[in-house]
């Protein structure tokens, strides 16, 4: 126990103990009017008595009673003193129990933290209450490399990553848009690159919308090793994941219905295709969710925000085919300050009749590509995945490279007959280098041939490293410095194949 205060009779409510929760409590401090003349009780001999003879924590001190005491008043002041005793022992119980109370309080759960490898979760299903929110979705890689808790909570919809090797955690930000639910159960909801660096899921939202929403659905790709999404493709339909084909890295979406259609997934080439054979896209609605762009007309479109900020545009006339062709988004940059897209006629957003780029703060739009350029048809685009670059070949075989940072074009030609069109552009990392198609088609526009073209972005160097090939080769995978085309690796230096 503290240190027990000394307080007066006449001014203690209570017995207060030095460190319990309790502070002395006093009665008024102003005088008690009374009848009679000041007592014995009430003189500094009878106070320095009680003070040191009474509550004290240290050795007692005796003083002689006054000499003029009678008898009377010592039996009194015996009754008195018992009676000051007995509630002394009393309210010094009492505040010994309520200090006890205080200091003791009902155990709690205790959180320790622990070096272990976390444990793989085999189901989704929300933990009991009082443990976790129900909301945060548990998982681990199949190496048990990394810990992901997916929180479905509130938006933004938030990933923690924690790799269990070296302890370094992050915290991403997916989308503003909202979703509770996700598809699959348990382990099965999750997919994994085969190097168990990219995870990959699908969101979604119940009830079922009354009428269709673009943003019903989304599908994730996040590289944990980077700890940044490198895909968000937002749908009006759930697709659902057949699986992963771990040759290929690929993962394929399936449409609901008995349409056999399917959408994929390239891990490798960070690539959305809509099909096997068409260009990687990127969705209407920007990766964090915070812009949409919605197509009123073949002239006219829309981009909303959601904080109610709306942008409406009409194209010039840069082609008299423009009432013919349907809007595509090119790119949007990663901070979503602007937004790329183009008018296509062909429903392929490589043949374009323009880009056009929209300053999402201010609504101003200009156009990248000028209209002598078009000559009234369409040229083959490619924007950077960054959106720092672009290429484009006109149809007589100009090609184009504008670098929007540096401010810098470089052109030079490829040859391209009227029977020939580029595709199938596909970016390395860093921006520097450029794989595309230059196919031959026949009456039928079916593919007879194609060549493969390497082009560096920095030097405009153009070589072609596989010529008059029948069948397409797949890309399954680019880095900075190769490139693998089915089973086999190329250089992206000079084009050469590697052992």
């Amino acid at each position: 126990m503290g240190e027990c205060f000394k307080i007066k009779l006449r001014d203690m409510n209570f017995v207060s103990w030095q460190g319990s929760f309790f502070q002395p409590a006093y009665l008024s401090g102003k005088p008690r009017l009374t009848k009679r003349a000041p007592d014995v009780w009430d003189s500094a001999a009878f106070s320095s008595i009680f003070l040191a003879s009474s509550f004290s924590c240290s050795q007692a001190e005796s003083t002689p009673a006054h000499t003029q005491v009678t008898q009377t008043v010592r039996r009194l002041f015996s009754k008195t003193m018992k009676l000051l005793f007995f509630k002394s022992v009393f309210a010094l119980l009492v505040t010994i129990i309520l200090s006890a109370c205080l200091d003791f309080p009902s155990k709690q759960p205790t959180v320790t933290q622990t070096t272990e490898t976390a444990i793989q979760v085999n189901t989704a299903t929300p933990l009991p209450t009082n443990t976790l929110n129900p909301n945060f979705i548990y998982v681990n890689s199949p190496d048990n490399r990394y810990t992901v808790k997916l929180q479905l909570s509130e938006s933004p919809i938030k990933l923690h990553i924690l790799n269990n090797v070296t302890n370094y955690e992050a915290d991403i930000e997916l989308t503003n848009r909202r979703y509770n639910k996700i598809f699959g159960e348990g382990q099965e909801a999750f997919h994994w690159s085969s190097d168990n660096k990219v995870i990959m899921f699908e969101l979604y939202r119940e009830p079922f919308p009354e009428k269709f929403e673009d943003d019903y659905s989304c599908f994730f790709a996040v590289n944990l090793e980077t700890a940044a999404p490198v895909t968000a493709n937002y749908s009006k339909i759930l697709r659902g994941i057949d699986g992963l084909l771990k040759e290929n890295d690929v993962v394929i979406l399936s449409h609901p219905g008995l349409n056999d259609l399917t959408d994929s997934y390239s891990v490798g080439i960070n690539c959305y295709r809509s099909d096997s054979f068409s260009e990687c896209e990127s969705s209407s609605i920007s990766p964090s969710g915070n812009w949409e762009f919605s197509q009123w007309d073949a002239t006219t479109f829309v981009i909303s925000s959601l904080s109610g900020d709306k942008w409406e545009y009409t194209y010039p006339n840069i082609t008299d085919r423009l009432n013919n062709s349907v809007s595509f988004v090119q790119q949007w940059t990663n901070d979503e300050k602007f937004v790329f897209f183009s008018p296509s006629g062909w429903y392929e957003r490589s043949w374009v009749y323009g880009l056009f780029r929209m300053d999402l703060s201010n609504g101003e739009v200009i156009s990248l590509i000028d209209k002598s350029e078009l000559s009234n048809k369409y040229v083959f685009l490619s924007v950077s995945p960054r959106a720092e670059k672009i290429v484009y070949i006109t149809i007589s075989g100009k090609l184009v490279i504008r670098d929007l940072v540096a401010k810098t074009e470089r052109t030079m030609q490829i040859g391209l007959s009227a029977d020939e069109i580029a595709t199938k552009f596909l970016w390395s990392p860093d921006e520097t280098k450029l794989i595309f198609l230059k196919q031959k088609l026949d009456k039928e526009n079916q593919v007879v041939s194609m060549d493969y073209f390497l082009l560096n972005t920095k030097t405009g160097d153009v070589i072609v490293f596989l010529k008059q090939i029948t069948d397409y080769i797949a890309a399954k995978k680019i880095t900075n410095f190769e490139v693998q085309l089915g089973q086999n690796l190329y250089s992206l230096s000079d084009g050469k194949m590697l052992k």
